[in-house]
C-alpha cells in the first residue's frame, strides 16, 4: 500500500497486520511507529508465524543518512557441561 505525502509500503502475511501499519502512519506516526504497530498486530492476526518470543533483524536507515541493525535473536549460552 502506497500513503501519502510520503512514500512507502506496507507487507504482512495478512491483511490487518498490514492494515494497524497503516492505520499509525495515517495517524501522523512514522515508520518506526507503523513497525511496532503491525508486529503487534501480526501476534494476534498470524499467531503460527509471530509472537513476542521470536526473534529477528530490523536495519533501519535514519533521516541523517546513518543504517542502524538491531539485532533482536534469543542470546544463548553455552551449555555447562557437568
Amino acid at each position: 500500500m502506497i500513503t501519502s505525502p510520503t512514500q512507502g509500503a506496507i507487507a504482512a502475511g495478512h491483511p490487518k497486520t498490514v492494515a494497524a501499519g497503516l492505520e499509525m502512519l495515517q495517524m501522523g506516526g512514522n515508520a518506526f511507529d507503523a513497525v511496532v504497530a503491525a508486529v503487534m498486530a501480526s501476534f494476534v492476526a498470524e499467531p503460527t508465524l509471530t509472537s513476542p518470543g521470536g526473534g529477528g533483524f530490523l536495519l533501519a536507515h535514519t533521516q541523517t543518512g546513518q543504517n542502524l541493525l538491531f539485532d533482536f535473536l534469543p542470546k544463548h549460552h553455552a551449555r555447562s557441561e557437568h
